[in-house]
C-alpha cells in the first residue's frame, strides 16, 4: 500500500468510525415499573402499544392498560360474562380493524373500547 493510499484509508476509517459513534450517542429514557407503581403482576408475558398510545401488559394476574400516568387493570369477574374469562393473560394482538385481541388460558377475547367490555370465544 502506498503512502497516499494509507492516508486515504486512515481518513476514511476515522470518518466512518466517528459517524458510527455519533449515531450510538442518543439519549433514551427508560422507566422501570412494578407492583408499587400500579402493575398487577411482575410476570409480564406480552406488551403492546395501540394506536392511541396506551401500553397494554398481559400478566399472570390480569390485563393492564397504562396511559403514561395511571394503570387500569382488567380481571375476571365471575358475575360478569363480559369480563376477562381468565386472569392469566398470555398474548396480545391488534388486528387489521384495530381491535385489541387478548389470549388467555380460557380463550380469545376482543376488547370493546367504548364499553370497556370483553367478548370471549372459547
Amino acid at each position: 500500500m502506498t503512502r497516499r493510499n494509507s492516508i486515504i484509508f486512515i481518513l476514511l476509517f476515522y470518518y466512518f468510525s466517528t459517524s458510527l459513534i455519533a449515531q450510538v450517542d442518543k439519549s433514551y429514557y427508560f422507566e422501570n415499573i412494578s407492583i408499587p407503581d400500579g402493575l398487577s403482576n411482575t410476570q409480564v408475558w406480552d406488551i403492546l402499544q395501540d394506536e392511541y398510545g396506551f401500553l397494554w401488559f398481559a400478566t399472570q394476574d390480569g390485563l393492564n392498560r397504562y396511559d403514561g400516568y395511571n394503570y387500569t387493570i382488567y380481571k375476571n369477574d365471575p358475575q360478569n360474562p363480559n369480563s376477562l374469562p381468565n386472569n392469566q393473560v398470555q398474548a396480545l394482538l391488534i388486528d387489521k380493524n384495530e381491535n385489541l385481541l387478548i389470549g388467555s388460558l380460557s380463550g380469545l377475547s376482543i376488547y370493546d373500547r367504548v364499553t370497556e367490555l370483553f367478548t370471549t370465544y372459547y
